[in-house]
């Protein structure tokens, strides 16, 4: 069974370099097939976490997506919170209690009048199931501030 279905996903992506972004498509589809699963078999863990490491190799050697992850790593946080709350249709005060911190920190926070605490910062990313790092203040904004 194991090889059987190892084959199958080497059929539908051989495990090799990545090379363009339709390959790179084409794997991070299966990857997100195989990261939604509960369960994953020996033969599926270890196809999974080849192509993970595929996927990292080719997003580090391209100049285009590290490109994208430098503009993306600008934004600050305070419009990264707010265009989160408007996808969601979620308003400050019940952001607030769902995390469990004080509404007052989290407007402050989106009119950038304070950052957020460190706490506050881990119970946003932990909620929306992000980075830390998307919450507090990047480095070039703390060494102008």
């Amino acid at each position: 069974m194991n090889s059987k279905r190892l084959a199958e996903l080497s059929k539908r992506f051989p495990l090799r370099r990545i090379k363009s972004d339709k390959e790179l498509e084409m794997a991070s589809a299966i990857f997100s097939e195989l990261g939604m699963k509960d369960k994953l078999s020996s033969a599926e863990n270890d196809y999974f976490e080849v192509l993970e490491l595929l996927i990292m190799d080719y997003e580090a050697n391209s100049a285009r997506i590290q490109a994208f992850l430098a503009e993306a790593k600008a934004i600050p946080p305070q419009r990264i919170l707010k265009s989160i709350l408007e996808e969601s249709s979620m308003s400050q005060s019940q952001l607030a209690r769902e995390v469990g911190c004080h509404q007052e920190h989290i407007s402050a926070f989106l009119a950038g009048k304070r950052g957020l605490s460190k706490i506050n910062a881990m119970k946003l990313a932990k909620y929306f199931k992000v980075s830390v790092e998307m919450f507090l203040p990047k480095i070039t904004e703390r060494m102008a501030g």
